[in-house]
């Protein structure tokens, strides 16, 4: 999962999700809630929902606000192979998903130049006999698969340091296939002390200049992001009364605004012997 540990930093410092609220559209306050406010976008905006969670947590992933004019300048997708997901104790499962991100540059409005943006993920996951569960850390008995999704959007202070520079980079379009290149020796050895993707390409620092770490928010300064991975039936473990538990057949972890270290898990992976 891309930002939960010792992925992106700036995701690692998002926060938690007050249960059963659904975080995205508005902030009690601050930036976001000044740009997304007075947004006109249609219900169908992507949405990630954890389904099992009870409160519902979910996240929606609303585009800027009209009256701020905003321009979009990035509108690229890519597809990532061998991307080692990262649980509590250490790497869990291979993934290999498909990537949108989005950004305007908002031109009106007291945040005139600032960058507003999207991203959603969607893909599978596999996880290894004898990895660690992502939450719980159980040892999978057996090997499984199943579906991952992703919302995320934020923003991007425009100062001196954070510049948009995409260079000779393509700011539209399909991006090709990126490799990490992790391995299933290390997700089995589940821990990050093992050397896991050698080749992450992130879109922040490569369409940014350097210095955009302090400003590239999922968190306190505006923001939600949210994850839920769903175990294919095949290999869920029985349970007496309703054949499956959902408790460990369904992954979600979400960040909420405001909260500088915090996030809300629900549930676990585990696949049945």
């Amino acid at each position: 999962m891309r930002g939960k540990f010792e992925r992106q930093g700036a995701w690692r410092r998002s926060g938690a999700v007050t249960v059963g609220a659904v975080v995205g559209l508005f902030l009690a306050g601050g930036m976001a809630s000044v740009v997304l406010a007075a947004s006109g976008h249609a219900p169908g905006d992507p949405k990630v929902v954890c389904p099992g969670s009870k409160p519902l947590l979910s996240v929606s992933i609303p585009g800027p606000a009209h009256a701020f004019h905003p321009k979009l300048v990035l509108s690229v997708t890519w597809k990532v192979v061998n991307d080692e997901d990262g649980g509590v104790v250490g790497y869990w499962a291979l993934d290999t998903y498909t990537i949108a991100v989005q950004m305007w540059q908002l031109q009106a409005g007291p945040y005139a130049n600032d960058y507003y943006w999207t991203q959603t993920e969607s893909g599978i996951f596999q996880t290894l006999q004898g990895a660690h569960s992502p939450n719980n850390s159980a040892v999978e008995p057996a090997p499984g698969y199943g579906v991952v999704t992703m919302g995320a959007w934020g923003f991007v202070n425009n100062t001196t340091v954070e510049k948009f520079t995409p260079g000779s980079q393509p700011t539209q379009g399909y991006l090709g296939v990126k490799n990490y290149g992790g391995s299933t020796n290390s997700t089995v050895a589940g821990t990050y002390a093992v050397t896991g993707d050698t080749n992450m390409w992130f879109w922040y620092t490569a369409y940014f200049a350097p210095g955009y770490e302090a400003d590239y928010t999922v968190g306190a300064g505006g923001g939600a992001w949210g994850y839920v991975y769903e175990l294919n039936k095949a290999f869920w473990t029985p349970s007496p009364s309703t054949g499956a538990t959902p408790s460990v057949d369904e992954y979600c972890i979400f960040g909420v605004p405001g909260s500088s270290t915090l996030f809300d898990t629900h549930g676990d992976i585990v696949t049945s012997a």
